[in-house]
Order: C-alpha cells, then sequence, then structure tokens
C-alpha cells in the first residue's frame, strides 16, 4: 500500500509539473540583482536594453535562449533537468548547459498573461539572492517537438 501511495504521488506530481507544455516570449530590458530577499524582487530594477529570447518546452525538457545584440546573436540550447510549479502558473527551473556543464535556476510566473522571470545565480543562508531579473516582455507562440495528445 504504502509503494502504490508512493507511486500516485509522483505521477500526480508529474502531471501537475508538466501541465503546461512550456512557455516562450521576448524581453527587453534586464537588471543584475545581489542579495534581494525573495519578497523584494519586484523592486529590482532593469537597467540594461537587450534583447533576449527564452523557449522552455517542459514536454520536450529543452530551453533555448537567444541573445540577440547589435553586433552578434548567441543560440544556446540548455537540458531542463527539472521543473516544479510553485503555485498556478509559477515555476522553479532547473537547466544544465552542455556547454559549461553549469546549472542555471530560473524562476517563472505567467499570471494574467503577466510575466515575471529571473535567473537565479547564487543564494545564501538569509534566503536572499542574486541574478538576472528581465522585463519588457512580448509572448511568442511555442510549439513543441513532442506536441501533447488531447
Amino acid at each position: 500500500m504504502k509503494n502504490l501511495i508512493t507511486v500516485l504521488t509522483f505521477l500526480l506530481i508529474s502531471t501537475v509539473t508538466f501541465s503546461q507544455n512550456g512557455y516562450c516570449f521576448s524581453t527587453s530590458n534586464r537588471g543584475d540583482f545581489e542579495e534581494v530577499h525573495v519578497d523584494d524582487f519586484d523592486r529590482v530594477k532593469t537597467k540594461t536594453e537587450q534583447t533576449n529570447i527564452f523557449s522552455f518546452s517542459f514536454t520536450d525538457k529543452m530551453l533555448v535562449h537567444l541573445i540577440l545584440r547589435d553586433d552578434e546573436v548567441t543560440c544556446q540550447y540548455y537540458q531542463i533537468v527539472e521543473v516544479n510549479e510553485i503555485q498556478d502558473n509559477s515555476y522553479f527551473i532547473n537547466c544544465l548547459s552542455g556547454l559549461s556543464g553549469s546549472s542555471y535556476f530560473y524562476y517563472l510566473t505567467v499570471i494574467d498573461g503577466e510575466y515575471e522571470f529571473y535567473q537565479i545565480s547564487d543564494t545564501n543562508d538569509d534566503d536572499e539572492m542574486s541574478g538576472t531579473r528581465f522585463t519588457g516582455f512580448g509572448e511568442i507562440t511555442l510549439n513543441t517537438f513532442e506536441q501533447e495528445q488531447e
């Protein structure tokens, strides 16, 4: 019975975690922050104009990140290692870079079409984090490789 409960719990968590195919969006501004408490994330200012396009495909377990600069465009793929849905349409995403082998952590919330998006690079013992806040969102249609069956 205990094993059955464990399996059912795992299936429920997996279904909840991947109930959304993913998200694709562009951002036009970014701002780095250091040692900011989670409750103060919305106060982080974005200072740098830079176009980024993020395509998170939860079903394919891939992130594609494009950085568009005046003199170059960089595109990198990441493997999505884990997606945790914290609340409805609010995700903590762990990605692995094949280039550097580093892990990257993202916090994404989409409520009523309004995006909040952060890359978290470091945390400390006081629940403070460092990273980058992205703003200036434009939604892009996402077509995943492995389409969900209805």
